[in-house]
């Protein structure tokens, strides 16, 4: 039984004062009209407001994101899902920097029937460094024998926990538009950026929205934003979330139709609760705060321990080095099943698509109530002292591990519908000419 899961990204750190504000908004607002159908396909008017106020407020766009430069979707996965679906053909690829995400193999390839094409980098760092990001592009586009039509960032950055620049930015889209082909940024933990002195230097959230289109030399028409409730405010249960395109109404209309009948009139009420919230700024404020807090818990226990990290200053999560080159007798997989016997789950980084380079490299997400986390922390120091001392070849993955409790292990104990679009439109979608 899993008792501590470090391995999905939730926010459990501001549930608290997300749920009052929420079950307020509810006992005011909620009347019998809101358990029929939604009247408007575009959307709750109300909502799509709230959010471009967001966006314009928190993502400091270069061009002011109006209410009609929104659709909404039932979660991000489906909205990715359903962009990616009307972009492309079945058989098309798209480019992801890795290590990415392991749930775009899902939404991408067997949702969608589109391949992920991975770009490649030698270590870590590349995946921030402008050159060596058009370097692995190039080199991902000439390789593949798919066709490729959009290249689908993470921003922050998951499981790297890092934001890009804008010099990076700009040179994804400077690819894109010089190759003719669609920006996603996925920008799900924006408002997610805690800041952190272990990474001087490193880039503030920055929004593709704030390229000026001049300089991007790419199609604003090609430039497409996807954000969610999920992860920012803790609300991965609500299922919603906003494609922002600036550009390009008939793609803004399929994924509308699309969405109008799957989200529910309690997931919009409930957004309302918190957009509309006279405390948002505080919340947002806070939320940074309590990351902070226990990305310092756990990076002062992955110290304490002489575990290598990349430094993160965004997202839920920290990528670390569980198992060092010099500890053969246990395996990644072995580890991780070690872990999982003793009530621990964790994401492997062989999952993120980053080969040799993500060897003995787990993503630990940090977003919960701090007391909680230490415990899970002292939980995790118990089994990885397990993994290191025990004989691997001779251990049965499926024997009850039973250990013994211990406080001094480096942490101290205190806490879709897709709808139809007509071959003209859907042309004219792709090419960014709407």
């Amino acid at each position: 039984m899993i008792q501590y899961d470090l391995s999905i990204a939730e926010n459990r750190c501001i549930q608290e004062e997300t749920t009052s504000l929420v079950r307020t908004f509810l006992h005011e607002k909620l009347e019998p009209s809101h358990l029929s159908y939604n009247k408007d396909i575009a959307g709750e008017p109300g909502l799509l407001s709230a959010l471009s106020n967001l966006f314009n407020a928190y993502f400091q766009p270069s061009e002011e994101v109006r209410p009609c430069h929104v659709a909404l979707a039932a979660g991000a996965s489906i909205c990715l899902t359903t962009l990616i679906r009307t972009l492309c053909n079945t058989g098309d690829g798209v480019l992801i920097p890795t290590p990415y995400w392991n749930g775009f193999d899902f939404h991408i390839a067997k949702q969608a029937q589109v391949h992920p094409v991975p770009v490649s980098f030698g270590k870590f760092t590349d995946s921030f460094d402008s050159a060596a990001i058009i370097r692995a592009l190039e080199e991902a586009m000439d390789s593949t024998s798919s066709p490729v039509k959009a290249v689908v960032v993470t921003n922050p950055h998951n499981p790297l926990g890092r934001c890009y620049s804008e010099d990076n930015l700009f040179s994804f889209a400077r690819f894109c538009g010089r190759r003719g082909l669609h920006f996603i940024s996925d920008e799900v933990y924006a408002l997610s950026n805690f800041g952190s002195k272990a990474a001087p230097g490193a880039s503030p959230f920055v929004s593709v929205l704030s390229l000026d289109s001049v300089q991007a030399e790419c199609k604003r028409s090609k430039v497409h934003v996807i954000w969610s409730m999920s992860k920012d405010f803790g609300c991965s249960g609500i299922r919603l979330s906003a494609l922002v395109s600036q550009k390009n109404p008939e793609l803004l209309k399929t994924l509308s139709f699309a969405g109008c009948l799957q989200i529910s009139n309690l997931a919009t009420l409930s957004a309302l609760g918190i957009l509309t919230a006279p405390q948002l700024p505080q919340l947002i404020s806070t939320n940074k705060d309590r990351l902070a807090e226990s990305y310092q818990i756990m990076t002062t226990f992955l110290e304490q321990r002489a575990l290598e990290y990349v430094p993160a200053t965004a997202g839920l999560y920290v990528f670390t080095k569980l198992l060092p080159a010099s500890e053969v007798g246990v395996s990644e997989a072995r580890l991780a099943e070690i872990l999982k016997a003793t009530g621990i789950a964790v994401g492997t980084g062989q999952a993120y698509h980053a080969g040799d380079a993500a060897r003995g490299w787990f993503r630990l997400v940090f977003s919960m109530r701090p007391q909680h986390l230490r415990d899970a922390l002292i939980q995790l120091g118990v089994a990885l002292d397990l993994a290191t001392t025990a004989e691997d070849q001779n251990m049965s993955g499926n024997r009850q591990l039973k250990l013994k409790t211990r406080r001094d292990v480096g942490c101290p104990r205190k806490e879709q519908q897709t709808s139809r679009v007509t071959k003209k439109n859907k042309s004219r979608i792709r090419q960014g000419e709407s």
